[in-house]
């Protein structure tokens, strides 16, 4: 089973507006999966020159992308941190460490895992090592084991971490023990895993299978977590779109966004919005209020305004129904049976369909 989680899912949060529709809101950090296994919460910081890190009181793993880092241990011990480090820490009680960004000019941009406690807890400390790019290009590198394999950093946790630069047309496979699952987390660029693709910011979770395998479509940069009691997280994901599933009912603005997230996969941004645009002109016939259904292009994204209906748990669903099979018609008449089975694949959009 994977578990899809969409860089949208996370860059923005919708705010309820007077006309029933949602308006998105850029947040400075980025939360990418809350609850996977062990890994408390992975996330994306964009350092402004100058500017410190939150502290953080768990066992963490801070990898820097971009940028440069001033460490200050809580011994007081001050150290750099290069492009392409990562540091473990496991706090000590109150006395955490600081890191601020030690460019005057330049961002830093920052990714960082929390990871629950061990149990007993590791000894407190910091751990850091540069993992230059030669050493990440074209391989899966274990930058942090239980049992600091291979010159990783040691972790008290069951996780392995990988940081990965995956030149285009690279295909890269990681095998996975019986029991353990995975999280997959693109950096910078695109692949495609399976008949999924994943676009910077996007990430997937795994469990269930014997292991996992992507392409990249273009250079681009990966973590990868393996980590072992996967269920409850991948449970925990919420907002993911999950490939292998029964079909689930949702209400209208949630079924919008996976079908949204579906179409721009298989046809990109622009692509969807036209097809959309042209269902909901024929659908809107049998039912006006999806008129109020609108998708606007601001700059480089596209955003969509939904009719205030589709944010009840009760809606209507014939409303849906009708234009989710229109779309099944255009889809058909334009692009022929391929594009139409990955969307029939979905199964939240499978209970809709007529």
């Amino acid at each position: 089973m994977i578990t899809v989680r969409r860089a949208r899912q996370r860059y923005t949060t919708p705010i309820r507006t007077g006309q029933g529709g949602t308006v998105p809101v850029p947040f400075r950090t980025e939360s990418l999966v809350e609850g996977f296994g062990p890994i408390l919460r992975l996330h994306e910081e964009v350092l402004p020159p100058g500017a410190s890190l939150p502290s953080l009181d768990t066992d963490s793993l801070t990898l820097l992308e971009e940028g440069a880092l001033a460490l200050r241990e809580a011994d007081g011990r001050l150290k750099l941190i290069q492009t392409g480090s990562c540091l473990h820490v496991v706090p000590a009680g109150a006395k955490l460490p600081r890191l601020w960004n030690a460019s005057k000019t330049d961002p830093a941009r920052v990714f960082r895992a929390s990871i629950r406690s061990s149990d007993p807890p590791a000894s407190p400390g910091c751990q850091l090592k540069l993992f230059t790019a030669g050493e990440r290009r074209g391989r899966l590198s274990l930058i942090a084991s239980p049992d600091a394999r291979d010159g990783s950093l040691h972790l008290a946790q069951d996780v392995l971490a990988f940081w990965s630069i995956v030149p285009r047309g690279q295909h890269l496979f990681h095998a996975l023990a019986p029991g353990r699952g995975a999280w997959l987390q693109v950096l910078q660029g695109r692949i495609a895993m399976d008949d999924v693709i994943l676009n910077a910011g996007d990430g997937a979770g795994i469990e269930g299978e014997p292991a996992l395998s992507f392409t990249g479509l273009e250079d681009t940069t990966v973590l990868l977590f393996d980590v072992g009691e996967v269920r409850p997280a991948v449970m925990a994901l919420g907002h993911g779109t999950t490939f292998g599933l029964r079909p689930a009912r949702v209400n209208g603005a949630a079924l919008f966004e996976i079908l949204w997230n579906t179409l721009t996969d298989v046809l990109g941004p622009a692509g969807a919005a036209t097809v959309l645009r042209r269902a909901v002109r024929r659908a809107e016939a049998h039912y006006p209020e999806l008129g109020e259904l609108a998708i606007t292009r601001v700059g480089h994204e596209y955003r969509y305004t939904l009719p205030e209906s589709f944010h009840n748990a009760g809606c209507d669903p014939l409303p849906l129904r009708h234009l989710l099979n229109e779309i099944r018609t255009l889809l058909s008449d334009l692009t022929g049976q391929v594009v139409l089975c990955s969307f029939d694949r979905v199964p939240e959009l499978q209970g809709w369909v007529a």
